[in-house]
């Protein structure tokens, strides 16, 4: 199992959202499945600084660029792969 693999056991029984710190990546925004039986909903907002939402991409994650780089502000393309870019943040445990 990798770091990225890694959750926390989550109680409740409501939708988690998850955002991980990829290794030398993007911050990666997941939202889990809706427990059977539950109807629980989750909206996830990418505000600007006007307070102006982005159109969100339409895949199951959403990856938000850390390097700097990506040609589609504030998501990532992949650049962090061709600019050096390094982050291995830990959580202070």
């Amino acid at each position: 199992m990798t770091p990225d693999d890694t959750r926390p056991e989550v109680t409740g029984g409501g939708r988690v959202v998850t955002i991980r710190c990829r290794f030398d990546g993007p911050l990666v925004v997941e939202v889990s499945e809706s427990p059977a039986g539950s109807h629980s909903h989750i909206q996830i907002l990418v505000i600007d600084h006007l307070g102006n939402p982005f159109a969100l991409p339409t895949k199951k994650l959403l990856a938000l660029c850390r390097c700097g780089q990506t040609k589609t502000r504030p998501f990532c393309d992949g650049s962090h792969k061709i600019c050096g870019f390094e982050a291995a943040d830990l959580a202070a445990g």
